[in-house]
Order: C-alpha cells, then sequence, then structure tokens
C-alpha cells in the first residue's frame, strides 16, 4: 500500500486523476490554506465534464449544477496553472486516497482513476457526505449502485433496444453515430466558450454556455456510454479524411466562432435523431441545447447596424418634453449639433397621437443630424416613425415580447439597476443597457441607487454597451468614468440648460478625452 506521500507522485493516477489532483491542490493557496480538505477535492474532480467520476454521478442521475456552484471554486485557475509543492492533504483527504487505492484489485496494474476517488469521497468523508445530503443527493444510494452490475438511466417512457442478434450490427452503427457527433458538438462549443470567455470577456455568456455544455452532458445519463466509447473508430472513419477548402481556413475570428456553432448546432441536431432510438429523454435534452445555440448565435454574432452605431456611442439623452426649458425641437436640434449621439422621447403624460407627432419631430431631426433616436416604452410607436429602438425598464414589457413587435433590426434596450438585472439583460438578449441610477436623479425617483460599486461591477463583467444614468453632470463625470464607465446617459441637466450645445460638447469632450 502506497503512503499519502508517494500517492501525490502522479504514477499512480489516470490522467483524469492527475488533473483533478494538481487542480486541488491549486486551491488552498486562493484560500490562505496549506492543505486539500475534501470539498476540494470533489470540486476539482466534477471541473472535468468529460471524466469517469461524472459519468459516475450521471449514471445516478445527479445533476451537478444543482450545487457544484457551492463548492471550492476552480475559476481562477487555468490549464497552465501548478500546484504548489508544499501544499500535501489533509487527514480526511489523506483517508479517501487510501481508500481509492484499496478499490483497485491488488493484482491489477490499472491506476487510481478519478471513479475511485469520487467513490472513496463518498465512503470515506463524512464532510463531502454531509454535503451532498444538504443538497439532497444520498452518498450511499450511489455508492449501492456501484456495488451492482451497471444500468442506464431509463425514463418510464423510453422504449430501450432490444439487442437481439439481428440488431447488434445496427445499434453499433448508433452508438457509433452518437460517439462521433457528441465529440463534434464539444469540441465545437469548448471553441465558441474560449472565444467569449478570453476574447470579448463576457462573465454572463461564459456562464451560459458553461451551463449548455453541462445540459449537453445530462443527456448521456440516458445513453449506453460504455457502447459508445466501444464503437470509436477514429482510423476507420471515412470523415476524416475529407476536407474542405473553407475549412482550411478562417478569415477572421468571427468567422472561427460561427463555423463553430453550426458545426455544434448540426452536431447536436444527428444527436437528437439518433438518440431518441435509444432515449425519449436524451433526445429532448439535445432538442433544448440546439435552441440554446441558437439563441447563443444570435447574441454573439447576429448584431444590426444599429447595434453597432449604439456601440460607438458614448452620451445618450432622456429628452422629457416636460422638463426641457425651451421647445422640444428647439432642444434636441442644439443637443445633437453639441455631440449628443443617441436621443431616447421619454414622454409620460402626452396622449397617444401627441405623442405620436413628438415621436416623429424626433425622428426627423435625428436622422438629418445622423444621431440615433430611441423610443421610450412603447415599441408600437416606434415601429410606426421607424425609430432605431426602443427602451424598456424593469416593470415594462420584456425583451422577447418587443422584439416580436420591433424585429431583429431594431435595438432593445433595458434599464437595469443591479449587476444581477444586466446579467438577465445579457441572457434576455438586449443589445444595450443603462445601468443606474448611479446619483439622485430630478427626472425620476428612486428608493435605492445602484451607485458607483454597480457601474464597477457592470464594467468589469458585462460587454454590451451599458450607460451610467441618473443625475450624472459635468461634476461627477470624472467619478463615473473611475469606475469605468465609457457610456453616460443624461436627462435634466441638458433638459434645463440654455446652451444645449455647449453642454453637449462639454460632457463629450470629458468622455472622448478619457483612456478608458
Amino acid at each position: 500500500m502506497p503512503s499519502v506521500l508517494e500517492m501525490m507522485w502522479h504514477e499512480h493516477y489516470s490522467a483524469a486523476a492527475r488533473r483533478a489532483l494538481d487542480a486541488a491542490r491549486c486551491l488552498p493557496p486562493l484560500s490562505g490554506r496549506d492543505s486539500v480538505d475534501p470539498l476540494s477535492l470533489l470540486a476539482a474532480l466534477l471541473r472535468d465534464d468529460e471524466s469517469e467520476a461524472i459519468a459516475l454521478l450521471r449514471r445516478a442521475n445527479i445533476h451537478v449544477l444543482h450545487f457544484i456552484n457551492d463548492l471550492p471554486s476552480l475559476d481562477e485557475l487555468d490549464e497552465s496553472s501548478n500546484p504548489p509543492p508544499q501544499v500535501t492533504y489533509d487527514s480526511e483527504t489523506a483517508h479517501v486516497m487510501r481508500l481509492a487505492a484499496e478499490m483497485v484489485p491488488a493484482d491489477a496494474s490499472q491506476t487510481i482513476g478519478s471513479q475511485e476517488l469520487l467513490l472513496a469521497l463518498l465512503a470515506g468523508s463524512s464532510t463531502v457526505a454531509k454535503f451532498l445530503g444538504d443538497h439532497d443527493v444520498d452518498a450511499e444510494q450511489i455508492l449501492a449502485m456501484n456495488r451492482q452490475p451497471a444500468t442506464i438511466a431509463v425514463d418510464p417512457e423510453d422504449q430501450q433496444l432490444d439487442l437481439q442478434v439481428e440488431e447488434v450490427t445496427e445499434h453499433h452503427d448508433v452508438a457509433r453515430i452518437i460517439d462521433a457527433n457528441a465529440n463534434r458538438a464539444r469540441e465545437g462549443m469548448r471553441v465558441v466558450e474560449d472565444y467569449v470567455r478570453f476574447a470579448r470577456n463576457d462573465a454572463a455568456l461564459s456562464l451560459r454556455l458553461k451551463e449548455a455544455r453541462h445540459r449537453f452532458q445530462e443527456a448521456f445519463a440516458y445513453l449506453p456510454t460504455t457502447d459508445l466509447l466501444a464503437s470509436r473508430d477514429t482510423t476507420g472513419d471515412v470523415g476524416t479524411r475529407l476536407t474542405t477548402r473553407a475549412e482550411a481556413s478562417r478569415a477572421s475570428v468571427r468567422d472561427v466562432v460561427q463555423a463553430n456553432l453550426k458545426r455544434s448546432q448540426e452536431a447536436v441536431r444527428t444527436l437528437e435523431e439518433y438518440a431518441k432510438t435509444i432515449s425519449a429523454v436524451a433526445g429532448r435534452i439535445f432538442e433544448s441545447v440546439r435552441y440554446e445555440l441558437y439563441t447563443l448565435e444570435r447574441l454573439l454574432l447576429i448584431q444590426s447596424e444599429a447595434a453597432g452605431r449604439i456601440a460607438g456611442a458614448s452620451l445618450y439623452w432622456l429628452a422629457d418634453p416636460d422638463a426641457c426649458s425651451r421647445t422640444l425641437d428647439w432642444m434636441v436640434e442644439r443637443a445633437v449639433a453639441g455631440g449628443v449621439q443617441v436621443v431616447q422621447l421619454r414622454d409620460k403624460r402626452s396622449e397617444d397621437r401627441e405623442l405620436l407627432r413628438l415621436a416623429q419631430l424626433v425622428r426627423r431631426i435625428t436622422a438629418q443630424a445622423g444621431a440615433m433616436f430611441i423610443m421610450n416604452d412603447r415599441p408600437d410607436i416606434a415601429r410606426l416613425v421607424d425609430a432605431d429602438g426602443v427602451h424598456v425598464g424593469q416593470e415594462e414589457l420584456p425583451v422577447a415580447q418587443v422584439r416580436r413587435i420591433v424585429g431583429t433590426e431594431m435595438l432593445v434596450g433595458v434599464s437595469t439597476h443591479s449587476l444581477e438585472q444586466a446579467r438577465q439583460a445579457v441572457l434576455d438578449g438586449a443589445d444595450y443597457i443603462g445601468i443606474g441610477p448611479v446619483f439622485p436623479s430630478r427626472t425620476k425617483q428612486f428608493d435605492a441607487f445602484a451607485g458607483i460599486p454597480s457601474v464597477k461591477q457592470v464594467a468589469s463583467e458585462i460587454s454590451l454597451p451599458a450607460f451610467a444614468i441618473g443625475g450624472i453632470g459635468p461634476g461627477n463625470l470624472p467619478q463615473v468614468m473611475d469606475a469605468g464607465a465609457t457610456r453616460i446617459a443624461v436627462g435634466h441637466v441638458l433638459c434645463v440648460c440654455d446652451d444645449p450645445a455647449s453642454m453637449a460638447r462639454q460632457l463629450r469632450h470629458k468622455l472622448d478625452s478619457t483612456s478608458h
């Protein structure tokens, strides 16, 4: 029996187990500790979507998404992270590792795999058993299942293949098709996720892609994973020798992302159809993943001309006829002449016919000046006057319903008051957001303020164009820019000034001269 120190050497473990142990040993310094505890090892084992440990949980119909966020986070680690040599294992984890070694037959040449490490955690760690129990997962049930011959989790609706002799060939062919397309889909989704994580720096979309991958993996709990692996024949696959000119080159990063999204969508469609011959549940899961990939394609790639224009805008004005010191047309003409790039008509009092007239007036002036026009709250009027977009609040129509009215080419903006709401706006498919109020506003009353902290959070995480809003003027604009904001929306400061053009120029000069 190897000692704990001996077990730290990699030759005793499978590749997946080695990766997990290295990751687990990288965790303690992040939390100020000097040893690996059982929950850190569990988190590291569940990091690898394709490990035997994950496969074991899938066979037990356990979905790690239900509890993985409550485990120590490995988000700060990457493939190049090396475990510090001084980090060892606490006594409970050392016991678990000895137990894992005992699970490998003495006369076998097998190494200790991630499955043995997970089973040892379930059997030998009271910390892990309690953690899972708190999340309604019965460790003993998983252990008991593993003592029995492996079975496939089956939904009552599923019709399992009756593998008579004459059906063996067909089953093998289906397994081979599923295995090949599962690999294609995983590879494609990983390429896209790397783009979102490292190029877009978009945490919200990264989480959505990660959840899609986890959902994808859940389908394999209903499929014979051993048969899939046994059917793999890479050298005999005629497709590996067939490539097209288009596959050999990519003109841009966008082309890479688009090609891999299409690749994943096509592969998941194939999985959806062939999986139905084995499990209706797996087919439905693959279908839901396919629709999610379509949504992600729109969020990542389908950008209208208007979306590109608002991404380049830094000064947005909420024009309220009741608050303006002069007539609306006089104010709008001078504001856009001074550098306002986006004008939103915000009128809560006018009746519909008057509101339509004002919208037509602002649309005409902004179109002539090359500025954008956004209609507040009213997608119907936005369509009637051919506005560039419509803006809604948290209590108004949701983004999906607004899209049904205005289509995909018109912008939809959303007011957000916290990082959580900003994240949701991204997932809902908004084209841009407002974040605030940053300071008390004379235009609109709020019970609470997002403040500078929310501006910082959104600036560091959200890649959608985000306009800081609420009580912003020349005096406090530097604070907003120091928080990471590169775009602002103003109201009162322009509405009441005698020279909107001069005020707009002053704000634009500050915004354009910043290094942010």
